[in-house]
């Protein structure tokens, strides 16, 4: 059973640098693959959100 004693074990102070650091890898895949400002959200940022997702489920997973 799941229990808010476990968010106890997380260091909170790693989250907002993993935050930026996706922010960043985001920013520089839509500046390669991109074709302009409408394209900000190509395939591979679609893809790599979607990857930041499934990452962020596998912690919350493992944190409970």
């Amino acid at each position: 059973m799941w229990d808010y004693k476990y968010l106890t074990r997380v260091d909170f102070r790693i989250v907002p640098i993993v935050l930026a650091l996706m922010w960043i890898s985001t920013l520089v895949i839509a500046s390669m693959t991109g074709g302009g400002a409408e394209s900000v959200f190509s395939d591979d940022v679609r893809s790599q959100i979607q990857w930041f997702m499934v990452g962020w489920l596998v912690f919350s997973l493992f944190v409970g």
